[in-house]
C-alpha cells in the first residue's frame, strides 16, 4: 500500500504534465548545492580516462532518508562556513553531486546556546517537484523528515519555518559576504601585480593546469626596462594584461616620410582587461640625463565603438573610436607595416569589446561604489589642501554627498599666481587651469564623465600634462592642465582613477 508521501508525489506529477502549455509561475532563486550527505545508500564513481566512461568505485550504505544536507556553493555565513540545504529527494544522489535547487523556505533552528538556518529547496530538474513553490505545500511526511534532519532527533531544540522572501534574502546576503570575503583576502595577500608572471622556464605547473598569466603578461620582461616601469605605474594591481605591440623609433617611408623626417619616438600599445592605451617616449630616451619620460593615451575599453588597421606606402596605423555622451573620438598609432599582422590580431581581440551584441560583449561589473580597488589615501588630500589652499575651491563645488574619488594640485608653471588643480568624482571632473585668485572664482569647468572620451597624461622631467577629451559632435575639445614633475603623483593618481571610470555606462 502507497503511504502518503508517494501518493503526493505521483499526485505532483500528474499535476506538473497537466501544465504543459500554460504559463508558469514566475522563476524563484535557484542555487548550485554540493550534496554532502545523500539520502541513502548511494554509489561512487570515478571516471576511466582510458575508455571515456565512468567506472563504479564502491558502494557507501547509510540509513534511508528522505532528506538530502548540503552546502550552496560560493556562500558565507557568519559562522565562516556555507550556507546549509535540505532537499527532499525521491532516491539518493551520492556525495559531492551538484544539483541546482529552487528555494522554497527555510528553517531556523535555535538551542540555548546558539541558533542556525537552513534553506529548505528542491530539484529544480525534478517534473515532480515542479509545482513546489512554498514550503506548505510539501507533504507531512516531508516537513517532518526536514524538521528531524535539522534539528538531528534532538531534544530542547526550538524549529521555525521562514518564508521564501526570507530566505531569499539570506541566500543573496551569504552569497555577498563569500564575494566581498574573497576580494579582500585576495587583496591581502597580493605582494605582486595580478599581470606580474615569472618567466616561463620558472613555471613548475603540470600540463593540465590552466595557464595562470597570458603570453603577453610572461613576456613583459622583453620589453625595454623603461617600458616595464610604465606599465608598472599606470596599471591597477588586478588588471590582466591581453595583448601589446611595442613600436620602434623609425622613419616613415613613402609620401609619409617626405612630410615629416623625423623619427617617430619609440612606443608600446597595450591592451588590457580594463583599458585601451598608447605610450610613447616623451622625449627620445638619449636628449636627457636621465633616461625616463612618457605620454599614455588611454580609454576604458567599454568605450571603444570600433578598431581597425589601414595601411600606407611603408606604414600601417590603428585606429581606434571612443564614444562618449557628446560623441565619438578618433585616435590613430603609425606602426612599421612590418607591425600589420600583429595590430591585426589587436583588432580581433578587441572586437570581443566592440563587435559583439551589446548582451554577451565583454563589460565590467561596477558595484555601487565604481571607484572601489584605486589607491586613495584620504591622507593625501588633506596634505594637499595644507600645500594648496585653491584646491578646498574645487572641493567645495562638489556637492549632495558625492565622494571624491581623486583630488590633484600643483605650483604654477610660471612662478606666480595659482597652479592647475582637479577634483574627481565617479559622476564628474572639477578642474581649474590656474591663474589668479579672481579667475579661481569663474575659472572653474566642469566636465561629466559621460562627456569625457580619453584621458592623456604626460610624464616627463621637462613638463608634465593631464589632458582630457570630450568630443562634440565633429570636434573634440582638448582640455589641458600643465604643472612641474615634483606635482606629478597626485595627476598620476588622477589619470588612472579616471580612465577607471570611463568604464561605467552612460545613456
Amino acid at each position: 500500500m502507497r503511504d502518503e508521501a508517494e501518493v503526493k508525489t505521483m499526485a505532483r506529477l500528474s499535476r506538473a504534465r497537466a501544465k504543459v502549455g500554460r504559463e508558469e509561475p514566475p522563476p524563484e532563486l535557484t542555487v548550485n548545492v554540493r550534496i554532502e550527505e545523500p539520502g541513502g545508500t548511494f554509489n561512487m564513481y570515478t571516471y576511466d580516462h582510458q575508455r571515456g566512461a565512468l567506472r563504479l568505485a564502491g558502494v557507501h550504505h547509510r540509513p534511508f532518508s528522505r532528506v538530502e544536507r548540503g552546502t550552496v556553493l560560493n556562500t558565507l555565513t557568519e559562522d565562516g562556513g556555507p550556507l546549509e540545504v535540505l532537499i527532499p529527494a525521491a532516491s539518493p544522489t551520492s556525495k559531492g553531486c551538484i544539483v541546482e535547487a529552487r528555494v522554497i523556505g527555510g528553517v531556523q533552528v535555535s538551542t540555548l546556546e546558539a541558533q542556525g538556518l537552513y534553506l529548505v529547496g528542491v530539484p529544480a530538474v525534478d517534473p515532480a517537484q515542479a509545482d513546489v513553490h512554498d514550503a506548505g505545500e510539501l507533504s507531512e511526511a516531508e516537513r517532518q523528515a526536514i524538521d528531524n534532519a535539522a534539528t538531528f532527533g534532538l531534544q530542547r531544540v526550538f524549529l521555525r519555518w521562514i518564508p521564501y522572501a526570507d530566505a531569499e534574502a539570506v541566500a543573496k546576503e551569504a552569497t555577498k559576504a563569500y564575494w566581498q570575503n574573497k576580494a579582500e583576502a585576495e587583496s591581502r595577500v597580493r605582494y605582486v601585480a595580478a599581470w606580474k608572471a615569472q618567466p616561463l622556464s620558472g613555471r613548475w605547473a603540470s600540463d593540465d593546469e590552466a595557464e595562470p598569466h597570458t603570453w603577453a603578461e610572461y613576456l613583459v620582461p622583453s620589453l625595454p626596462f623603461r617600458f616595464q616601469k610604465y606599465v608598472e605605474e599606470l596599471l591597477l594591481p588586478d588588471e590582466r594584461i591581453l595583448f601589446f605591440v611595442e613600436r620602434p623609433s623609425f622613419v616613415p617611408g613613402g609620401a609619409w616620410g617626405l612630410l615629416r623626417r623625423q623619427k617617430l619616438r619609440q612606443g608600446l600599445l597595450v591592451i588590457t582587461d580594463r583599458q585601451v592605451m598608447a605610450m610613447l617616449d616623451s622625449l627620445p630616451p638619449d636628449s636627457t640625463m636621465v633616461d625616463w619620460g612618457y605620454i599614455a593615451k588611454a580609454s576604458a575599453v567599454e568605450r571603444l565603438t570600433g578598431a581597425w588597421v589601414d595601411s600606407r606606402d611603408s606604414t600601417c596605423e590603428i585606429g581606434f573610436a571612443f564614444d562618449s555622451a557628446g560623441g565619438v573620438e578618433r585616435y590613430t598609432m603609425t606602426f612599421p607595416g612590418e607591425h600589420r599582422e600583429a595590430l591585426q590580431e589587436a583588432v580581433t581581440l578587441l572586437e570581443g569589446f566592440t563587435g559583439a551584441p551589446a548582451s554577451t560583449a565583454a563589460r565590467r561589473l561596477y558595484d555601487a561604489e565604481p571607484s572601489a580597488g584605486l589607491p586613495r589615501s584620504n591622507d593625501e588630500e588633506v596634505d594637499l589642501e595644507a600645500k594648496y589652499p585653491h584646491l578646498r575651491h574645487l572641493l567645495d563645488r562638489i556637492a549632495g554627498g558625492e565622494k571624491v574619488v581623486a583630488a590633484a594640485a600643483a605650483r604654477p608653471v610660471e612662478g606666480h599666481g595659482l597652479g592647475p588643480a582637479l577634483a574627481l568624482t565617479a559622476s564628474r571632473l572639477v578642474v581649474f587651469a590656474g591663474g589668479s585668485q579672481k579667475d579661481l572664482q569663474a575659472g572653474c569647468r566642469e566636465y561629466p564623465v559621460a562627456n569625457i572620451s580619453s584621458v592623456e597624461v604626460t610624464q616627463s622631467l621637462v613638463g608634465c600634462r593631464f589632458e582630457v577629451f570630450t568630443p562634440a559632435m565633429e570636434e573634440v575639445d582638448r582640455m589641458t592642465l600643465k604643472y612641474n614633475y615634483p606635482d606629478a603623483p597626485a595627476f598620476l593618481k588622477a589619470f588612472i582613477a579616471l580612465r577607471h571610470l570611463l568604464g561605467q555606462p552612460f545613456s
